[in-house]
């Protein structure tokens, strides 16, 4: 057999090339890296841990509760095992618009689904991303996440979606994405979805992410940076 070293070379180059795919930044989204494969066939190394326990619904909803959803026709909030991006589960919140004004003695209804995340990074930075799809939707769909104090006396810290433009009437799944910067005294996170107004809301594939390097890394960082600069 007679071998031809030309197309031996290229095959070892392409091969080469293919191991060597690299991936990297090439722009931020709501504080979330965007990554673009250099060679198209290997994948970035992983990125930091889910800190969200459940947020695909797929099976179910534990640990997530429904909360402030009253007793009012036309008012729930329900795991629907169907309504998810990918035709799998989804937590759902309606609020009628046919209904009467839904409100309590403390005011307007609320409802919503609430979880805890299992750890509490003080003094980093988490960012949170969801999807939402609505119809029918004249209030406001968002995702809020709250740091607290010891026992949760108070809450210390918080961001909220709905700072932004939120998508209203019938929309397809819509990104939503928060960063929090938790306090250093913080005890406990959760994370709410929730919908404001009338309407019917799903939420699915919920994500929270470690974002940004710790106060470790940020000081070792900076003596690596003063060692350069002092050479």
């Amino acid at each position: 057999m007679v071998h031809d070293a030309g197309h031996e070379d290229l095959a070892r180059s392409r091969s080469a090339a293919l191991g060597l795919a690299t991936a990297r930044v090439v722009g931020l989204t709501g504080g979330l890296a965007v990554w673009m494969l250099a060679g198209g066939c290997a994948s970035p190394k992983s990125g930091p841990p889910e800190l969200l326990p459940n947020g695909t619904f797929d099976a179910r909803t534990s640990p997530w509760q429904s909360v402030n959803t009253i007793n009012v026709p036309g008012v729930y909030s329900r795991w629907n095992p169907s309504a998810g991006r990918e035709h799998t589960g989804a937590v759902e919140i309606n609020v009628d618009n046919t209904a009467e004004k839904p409100s309590t003695e403390s005011g307007e209804a609320l409802p919503a689904w609430v979880c805890g995340l299992p750890l509490t990074p003080q003094g980093r930075s988490i960012a949170l991303m969801g999807w939402v799809r609505g119809i029918d939707v004249s209030g406001t769909p968002g995702i809020l996440v709250r740091a607290w104090s010891g026992g949760r006396a108070r809450v210390i810290a918080s961001v909220d979606t709905m700072a932004s433009a939120a998508p209203r009437g019938d929309f397809l799944w819509t990104p939503l994405r928060v960063v929090l910067d938790v306090p250093a005294n913080a005890t406990e996170i959760d994370v709410c979805v929730y919908l404001r107004g009338r309407g019917t809301v799903w939420f699915d594939d919920l994500s929270a992410r470690l974002v940004g390097e710790s106060p470790k890394q940020q000081a070792e960082s900076a003596v690596d940076d003063a060692g350069l600069e002092s050479d």
